[in-house]
């Protein structure tokens, strides 16, 4: 936290990433497209995955939670944030931002490379219990984050 809040969505995933903001109207652009920007769209399709691969983070004017944005930045581990509605209207091409999807469902994009602290818990061995423990989870954001628990499906 600190930086000037730019604009705001639905969080995708627990990330925090960071770049120089790269707004693509349409797949005819994908060249202009350098690996470790921040992609700015109205939406996206499969056509954009070679470029979201590249992607330091992404950011739609349109989606939700099971968008094509959604999905594949969660399959990519790459912080998202859907439905921002003016996004590619409030962010300027070549301007520093950064995304933060940890801060709860409601995603935050700041003005700059803010500086972040990240921690890890080591859960340690946990013991084994006498039964299958199985999770049925209704949020997909969660199901990444609930399978490094011991389990037996999720």
């Amino acid at each position: 936290k600190g930086g000037s809040v730019l604009a705001t969505g639905r969080a995708v995933g627990k990330r925090i990433g960071a770049g120089k903001v790269n707004i693509l109207k349409s797949i005819d652009e994908m060249s202009k497209f350098e690996k470790g920007q921040v992609l700015v769209a109205d939406m996206t399709d499969p056509d954009w995955e070679p470029i979201m691969k590249k992607a330091s983070a992404i950011i739609t004017n349109r989606g939700g939670r099971t968008c094509h944005a959604a999905i594949i930045a969660r399959e990519l581990g790459i912080p998202a944030i859907v439905g921002c509605g003016d996004a590619t209207e409030k962010l300027a091409v070549g301007q520093q931002v950064t995304v933060s999807c940890n801060e709860g469902d409601t995603g935050f994009i700041y003005d700059g490379i803010l500086k972040f602290e990240r921690t890890e818990q080591d859960l340690g061995e946990l013991p084994k219990v006498g039964m299958k423990i199985m999770m049925n989870v209704g949020n997909p954001e969660s199901a990444f984050t609930f399978g490094q628990l011991p389990n037996d499906g999720i």
